[in-house]
């Protein structure tokens, strides 16, 4: 017997293929602060709009501004979760922090900002005397000291 859509001039169907019938939200709200010289905060609000019977995650890359996109730290995080601290990063560091979402078909544009991670220790000088009766005077410095 010959099926309905065959008279159409389609083949039979093999295979079955998920379609999206709804965006993958875009990530809101993205915003980072630096926690130390070697780690940042980073944090979004969930979106609004989404929806309600698909599994997402969000995808955070955190890489060195002006590296290859191959390069820098991946984490996922379940829908749920809004925020994290990256750690082991580089002190003094401009860092591209971009988070989209995803679902098992596909995935919502980046939302991106750049952070610079804070200086690492600063050394300054100790004064070990003052030197007055000199012709200049001078001052005597001890070694430097890590602040």
């Amino acid at each position: 017997t010959r099926d309905y859509y065959e008279d159409l001039g389609f083949s039979a169907s093999s295979e079955t293929t998920p379609c999206v019938t709804w965006p993958t939200p875009l990530v809101e709200g993205l915003t980072v602060t630096p926690v130390s010289s070697t780690s940042l905060a980073v944090s979004w609000s969930k979106p609004t709009t989404y929806a309600k019977n698909t599994e997402i995650q969000y995808v955070l890359k955190v890489k060195e501004t002006g590296t290859d996109d191959e390069a820098g730290l991946i984490f996922s995080f379940g829908f749920d979760v809004v925020g994290t601290t990256v750690t082991h990063l580089k002190p003094s560091t401009i860092y591209d922090i971009i988070v989209h979402t995803e679902t098992d078909i596909s995935s919502s544009g980046p939302t991106a900002t750049t952070m610079t991670t804070a200086p690492g220790e600063i050394e300054f000088p100790q004064v070990q005397a003052v030197v007055t009766d000199s012709n200049p005077p001078y001052i005597r410095m001890k070694s430097k000291v890590k602040l």
